[in-house]
């Protein structure tokens, strides 16, 4: 990401362009050590940004039926990932140990989670491999009889 490094000489003023956002950010006695004895002022932009608290990155707790859910949302992954994302590693953990899932307690979140989709998914995978076609995929080809 773009950085701007000003660097200033014992005595020198900072530029009139620096000056009300150093006085927003420093104490006034901070910017009088600056302009004593030098140094440097580093403007950096970081995007994106993701903050890590607010009702987006609120986590959930399992609770309720959530295989029900799960069953309903294993034949899209990008849904079943989304689903599982909005869970707290302790949640995923618990999950994994409700479905008999042996896991390392020292997996992250996207591990479990990967995990948890290959799973889920596992039956859907195998049929395909075995050259059987799912229920709802054949019904859409035949149609109604």
């Amino acid at each position: 990401m773009p950085k701007h490094d000003l660097i200033l000489r014992p005595g020198e003023e900072i530029p009139e362009t620096f000056k009300p956002a150093l006085l927003a950010c420093f104490k006034p006695a901070e910017l009088e050590k600056l302009f004593k004895h030098g140094g440097l002022v580093r403007l950096s932009i970081a995007a994106p940004y993701s903050p890590t608290k607010g009702p987006t990155s609120r986590k959930r707790h399992l609770d309720g039926d959530v295989l029900a859910e799960i069953e309903t949302l294993k034949e899209d992954p990008e849904k079943l990932d989304m689903y599982l994302s909005s869970f707290t590693s302790k949640a995923l953990l618990d999950l994994c140990a409700k479905i008999g899932f042996p896991i390392s307690k020292s997996s992250n979140a996207r591990e479990l989670k990967a995990q948890l989709v290959t799973t889920f998914r596992a039956g859907e995978i195998w049929n395909k491999i075995a050259g059987h076609q799912s229920t709802t995929a054949s019904s859409e080809r035949t149609g109604p009889s």
